[in-house]
């Protein structure tokens, strides 16, 4: 057995990839498997690995290391135990095998003086590592796509937010892949009461169908650079991305999509032109007033834009207004009414200086930018009564 290994890595930059990968991790009982990370060392590279069974994470820093070994470590201990040494710039970790421990120190550039900070953490056994092992590469994948980085992570800021969060709703906790009449990659999200249809300019050769957990997009907004590219991949099972120095896969969700097509309407009487940064100051100023019914009632006019909000219980009411230049209107006078909160969530998305708002009487709102159709937003009407 392997006994008194060890590695060399800035502390730093270990102690941000285990947070991340910790962030992974549902499971904190201390004595379970699955609250722990795979820790393997490959020539001079250090992989990280740790999984909630549905999402897998891999994550590679360099290091100074001569001998390959692998660990599995309770996420929490590792990273409390890095954590507490990031006051040196180096630190040392020594696998002891025999014992099933992790000693860490404080690397010194100085040979002659003595290491005065360790810790030790207590391992799991090699038996128990072997029943934690998984694979995300030697799957059959069907579908691959490489993409920017940058528009990858617009199109997830865009379609997120829109998915159901509970996970018991099933296909709404999803994105689905899909794509359009143009062979264009088409990514969808709806919780039932709003919709988020966008459109990433790549072409899409093969069939295209399958439903992505939202978590793993939440998850991957915050990794991504901006920088380079992202590799995207789709087996009958799994959805997988590789980008910079990280792999991350999850289960799809099995299930079939509701029909987004036959919600978006196909033509719309009333149209405004609302700017951007207006909307959004008044959305915060009639917030304050409205209750937790959450509806904000519109009132559109050739005139103006009201926006009302009201708590019946204490009878506080707000009332503000947009008009021209920074509203245009196109429609008959109508009155609806929506959710705020979706609505303040959807216009935070966009990257535009006006807002186009479409609809009919009664029917579902569209905000979209004005001549781009690669993305649209859709929020079903409440009731006004």
């Amino acid at each position: 057995m392997i006994n008194n290994t060890f590695f060399i890595c800035e502390t730093n930059q270990i102690t941000s990839e285990i947070e991340k990968a910790k962030g992974i991790i549902l499971n904190r009982n201390m004595n379970d498997i699955w609250s722990a990370l795979l820790i393997e060392v490959k020539g001079s590279n250090l992989i990280i690995k740790s999984t909630d069974r549905n999402i897998f994470f891999e994550s590679t820093i360099p290091i100074v290391s001569k001998t390959d070994f692998k660990v599995l470590i309770n996420a929490s201990n590792f990273y409390d135990a890095v954590k507490a040494f990031s006051l040196y710039k180096e630190i040392k970790i020594i696998f002891d095998g025999n014992n099933n421990k992790l000693e860490i120190m404080g690397e010194s550039k100085d040979e002659k003086e003595e290491y005065e900070d360790h810790l030790k953490e207590p391992t799991f056994s090699y038996e128990e590592i072997e029943n934690y092992n998984y694979d995300m590469i030697n799957e059959d994948y069907t579908f691959e796509i490489e993409i920017k980085q940058k528009t990858f992570k617009k199109v997830i800021n865009r379609i997120a937010f829109s998915a159901h969060f509970d996970e018991s709703k099933n296909v709404l906790n999803g994105v689905y892949f899909t794509k359009d009449e143009d062979s264009k990659l088409l990514l969808v999200s709806t919780n039932g009461h709003r919709m988020s249809i966008c459109k990433a300019e790549v072409i899409v050769e093969e069939d295209v169908n399958f439903i992505v957990p939202v978590k793993i997009f939440n998850f991957l907004k915050h990794l991504m650079s901006g920088e380079g590219m992202v590799k995207i991949k789709s087996s009958d099972k799994k959805f997988y991305v590789e980008f910079d120095n990280y792999k991350i896969a999850c289960s799809l969700i099995n299930g079939n999509y509701p029909d987004y097509k036959s919600i978006v309407p196909k033509e719309q009487k009333n149209r405004s032109l609302v700017s951007l940064v207006i909307l959004k100051d008044r959305l915060a100023r009639v917030n304050l007033y409205v209750d937790k019914s959450k509806k904000l009632v519109l009132a559109f006019s050739e005139l103006q834009l009201k926006l009302l909000g009201e708590d019946l219980i204490t009878g506080r009411k707000g009332e503000f207004f947009i008009k021209n230049p920074n509203y245009l209107y196109d429609g008959l006078d109508e009155i609806m009414a929506i959710n705020i909160s979706y609505f303040i969530e959807a216009i935070s998305v966009f990257e535009t200086s006006k807002i186009e708002i479409q609809f009919n009487s009664g029917n579902v709102l569209k905000l979209s930018e004005p001549e781009n159709f690669n993305f649209m937003h859709l929020i079903m009407p409440m009731s006004l009564g």
